[in-house]
């Protein structure tokens, strides 16, 4: 038994590792197809519109979830990060996704560490010294910890993923973060067919959002998203 779960952990090691050495080739950089930086530059723009919800300014931390794992948020979050460094501003990426780590242990307690004072304190302390801060966060349907982390960052961005999530669980995502008390800043929606779409998808939000939110990106082939 000993010698199978050792195998077990191997395998699920090798496998990280493919994952993450797949995502890299996936990351922003000088020969990243036009579409695709476009598209991030577009959604960087959006969000550097996006103001907090007192309306007092820009928002500065950033949020990023998903309805459901696999979605491909932790690269979005990723090339947000680095469309923003491309730009000349003093980034911050950071991982807050405590129960799929890649280069650590599971906490015992990942929703009361996101919880405490300490780490609003810090989210508050680093948004001083960076230009943008965004962090990657657990899918807000499965767990509550990109819930916690929504109601103290000043905006929070949900992924979609075209052809997998639902309306019904997006509708989820979104409550999630209103029950928080939140400030949605948007919607993406990733991994889409461009040369088989024939329509657009558009998300409507009524009541105090009013506008529609909504970007679009895609790579020509799949991968293995987190």
């Amino acid at each position: 038994r000993l010698a199978m779960k050792r195998t077990t952990m191997r395998q699920n090691m090798k496998n990280k590792s493919e994952i993450i050495a797949s995502n890299r080739k996936r990351l922003l950089n000088n020969d990243t197809p036009f579409a695709i930086r476009e598209a991030y530059v577009k959604l960087r723009t959006g969000l550097m519109f996006c103001m907090t919800k007192d309306r007092d300014r820009a928002c500065k931390t950033i949020a990023v979830t998903s309805a459901n794992p696999s979605e491909g948020k932790s690269l979005t979050a990723a090339n947000i990060a680095i469309s923003y460094a491309m730009l000349g501003k003093k980034t911050l990426l950071i991982d807050a996704d405590l129960r799929k780590p890649t280069q650590r242990t599971i906490p015992p307690n990942p929703s009361e560490l996101l919880s405490s004072d300490r780490m609003k304190t810090f989210v508050a302390e680093i948004a001083t010294r960076y230009d943008y801060v965004i962090i990657d966060t657990p899918p807000i349907n499965t767990v509550a910890d990109a819930q916690i982390l929504s109601a103290f960052v000043d905006g929070v961005l949900i992924v979609a993923k075209s052809g997998t999530t639902t309306s019904d669980e997006l509708r989820a995502a979104v409550d999630a973060v209103e029950r928080a008390e939140g400030n949605l800043c948007g919607v993406v929606l990733n991994d889409l067919n461009m040369k088989s779409m024939r329509y657009s998808y558009k998300y409507k939000y009524g009541g105090k959002y009013g506008d529609k939110y909504g970007y679009k990106y895609s790579y020509a082939d799949p991968y293995e998203r987190r």
